[in-house]
């Protein structure tokens, strides 16, 4: 968790944030796409919305 988000316009806001990691164990499988929702429809203010900041695929 943190302890304040940036927000557009450099302004930073002390509301608590969340930073979730997700790992998954594919034994013997091969990825062949990673699928995300589709999100690129512009929300309202204050509507949470995801934010991909890294995907892996290692070995």
């Amino acid at each position: 968790m943190t302890a304040y988000q940036n927000r557009p316009g450099n302004q930073r806001v002390t509301t608590a944030a969340c930073v979730y990691y997700v790992g998954v164990a594919l034994q013997n499988k091969q990825v062949v796409r990673v699928e995300l929702p589709n999100i690129s429809a512009r929300p309202a203010s204050g509507v949470p919305t995801m934010h991909i900041f890294a995907i892996a695929i290692g070995a």
